[in-house]
């Protein structure tokens, strides 16, 4: 015997599942349905509860029954009735970061107009090794959700603990990663030592005789391939030195979004030694930065080297220099991108790249 808890959680599946048919197949207003026979062969669902979902659907309006002549779409894209759930892990509870946030806003626009519901799961607070992979107990709610079968994907804005993330791949729950997130291993990720050897060469063009990349925590993998580009783009350029003498890094500072140290550091050296060519990866510390350095000297700015950093295309940012460079993200187009991935991977089509390097435009 089935309770009736059982059998509304079927229908409700079943209705789901029906309305993820209506999004894949762009199906609109007055297209008729299949018959119920080919629905439940389509939705592998038995035909009693194919018969309930479609009665719950005519009731909300959103299909119209004709006795004898079938079923019609009444409302192509209905408000709160989502074809996937999708979890989006990995902001920040206790932390506001402009990109995070336009990057997370990003996404959730691109699932509701794919007919999708997200739910947040944000980190109960910020690790030092936010670059690290995270266990999922660090995403309260998380665990509990994908164990009652609520969700049916994922799109992560942190790295999460790469054998919990193969165990829930295995169970059928599809994950993908977005942001600067170059250990990902399906998804996309902004190319930072792409940006950073193209950046280089931009300052070696210009005649920059000292320059330096400022850039915040790196993950291993992220670090060995900046360490390659650097190397290579200096030998490009008949250059002497190594990656690791133009890389810059505070932890603490990065963390703490908060560079105008660097300023001060920067004007205390004697002039012939501060670098005349800066390879910001932030848009915060950029603004941080060149703020404190205008701040510093008043009236009178005898110091501010050549600046080429990344920024967030959706959320300007005016620096206080002459000589920029600027390499914009588009976070609304990343959105897109992972949003049509992941929903690719829930119809059963893997996508060919699995992981796409997005390089951010001059």
């Amino acid at each position: 015997m089935v309770s009736q808890d059982n059998q509304g959680k079927r229908t409700e599946r079943a209705k789901q599942a029906l309305l993820r048919f209506i999004w894949e197949r762009k199906l609109s207003h007055g297209d008729r349905l299949p018959s119920q026979k080919e629905l439940r062969a389509d939705l592998s669902v038995g035909g009693a509860t194919v018969e309930r979902a479609v009665k719950a659907l005519v009731a909300e309006g959103i299909l119209s029954a004709k006795k004898g002549v079938g079923v019609f779409l009444e409302e192509a894209k209905p408000f709160g009735h989502p074809g996937f759930t999708i979890g989006l892990a990995g902001l920040y509870a206790d932390r506001f970061t402009i990109m995070q946030a336009t990057l997370a806003q990003s996404v959730e626009a691109q699932l509701h107009r794919n007919g999708c519901r997200c739910v947040p799961f944000p980190h109960h607070e910020l690790s030092p090794d936010f670059y690290l992979e995270r266990p999922l107990s660090s995403l309260p709610g998380l665990k509990e959700t994908i164990a009652r079968g609520d969700l049916s994907g994922l799109i992560a804005l942190s790295l999460l603990n790469r054998s919990e993330v193969e165990e829930l791949e295995q169970t059928g729950l599809k994950i993908c990663y977005v942001g600067s997130l170059f250990a990902a291993h399906c998804g996309v990720v902004i190319d930072t030592p792409w940006f950073i050897g193209e950046s280089l060469k931009q300052l070696l063009l210009a005649g920059v005789k000292n320059p330096k990349i400022y850039i915040g925590p790196l993950g291993e993998s992220m670090e060995e391939e900046v360490l390659t580009v650097i190397d290579r783009t200096l030998g490009d350029f008949g250059r002497a030195g190594t990656g690791d003498s133009l890389i810059e890094t505070d932890y603490k500072n990065f963390l703490n979004l908060d560079f105008r140290q660097y300023a001060h550091e920067l004007l205390a050296l004697p002039a012939a030694q501060r670098p005349d060519g800066l390879v910001l990866c932030d848009d915060i510390m950029a603004m941080n930065f060149t703020s404190e350095l205008v701040r510093l000297q008043g009236r009178h700015i005898d110091y501010m080297p050549r600046i080429v950093s990344m920024q967030n295309r959706e959320f300007r940012i005016v620096l206080p220099v002459n000589e920029l460079t600027v390499y914009w993200i588009d976070l609304a187009e990343m959105a897109r991108l992972v949003t049509d991935m992941l929903l690719r991977r829930l119809s059963g089509a893997e996508p060919q790249q699995k992981l796409i390097k997005y390089k951010p435009e001059k």
